[in-house]
């Protein structure tokens, strides 16, 4: 599915509603109607507007979905991420889930264009403080268009969405973004997230530089971390023998020992 900079109408991501779709994916239902899916979930919807479409666009985007459209209706599949957080974490509880869905909703390339623009290009220029009416003039004048960020600033102020995650706050006029300190127990997901992103955008190299990793697939850049930050991770992927750092050479490189798929499964073993 394609999306436009307006593909939310509105309304910022819920972790409830985003749960309820992955579940109905789940039980592998056939075409249904917005109406159809509201009357499943409870998520509202209505004639012209409502939460269910724009929902299905968050979860597609957050790479737990994929959908089928005929006519006015629609169909969920989850995907292999969908389907690990769907069995291990389906009320969107979990620090560790909210982090994948964020990750993925503001990558490189993600069809969240606003979050992923913000996250690229806005946070590594502008640094993690500045002034709130900067980010509005930066954003249209990048898209050339009065873009509605309330959805955008909802997602990561709001209790409902992803607030607990606390990487963005306002503090008198400023917008405040604060770096996801690593968590050793997260490290199956940072392997996961760097070999897929590896894996789709450098699929034919096993072996790639620390500045590939920076520049072209800006891995890290979602959870706004620094060079050594990475190289904090990387060390920590390599512990676990599924990356190996060659330091002799200049810029360092790194070496893929494993496969994303065979590391999906793993993202929720170290968790107490």
């Amino acid at each position: 599915m394609g999306y436009n900079l307006n593909f939310h109408q509105s309304f910022s991501p819920e972790r409830e509603a985003i749960a309820q779709l992955v579940r109905l994916a789940i039980q592998g239902n056939g075409f249904l109607t917005k109406e159809e899916i509201s009357q499943i979930t409870t998520i509202p919807t209505g004639g012209s507007s409502g939460k269910v479409v724009p929902h299905i666009s968050y979860a597609d985007i957050m790479g737990l979905l994929n959908v089928e459209n005929k006519g006015k209706s629609f169909k969920l599949f989850p995907t292999p991420l969908g389907e690990v957080i769907g069995a291990e974490d389906p009320y969107f509880v979990e620090p560790i889930t909210m982090w994948a869905c964020h990750y993925n909703l503001v990558e490189k390339n993600s069809k969240g264009l606003i979050w992923s623009y913000v996250f690229n290009e806005v946070a590594p220029q502008l640094g993690t403080s500045f002034a709130k009416e900067i980010l509005p003039s930066i954003v249209n004048k990048n898209f050339e268009a009065e873009v509605n960020l309330t959805p955008f600033r909802s997602c990561y102020l709001n209790d409902r969405s992803f607030a607990t995650l606390k990487i963005l706050s306002e503090i008198g006029g400023k917008y405040l973004f604060t770096p996801h300190k690593i968590d050793p127990s997260f490290k199956y997901l940072y392997a996961y997230q760097l070999l897929s992103s590896w894996e789709k955008y450098m699929e034919d190299r096993t072996e790639v530089t620390i500045d590939d990793i920076k520049d072209t697939l800006y891995y890290g850049r979602p959870y706004l971390w620094e060079d050594r930050d990475i190289l904090n991770v990387l060390e920590l992927l390599q512990d676990e023998r599924i990356i190996v750092l060659n330091r002799q050479l200049n810029p360092l490189t790194i070496l893929r020992q494993e496969s994303s798929q065979n590391l999906l499964t793993q993202i929720y073993s170290l968790l107490i």
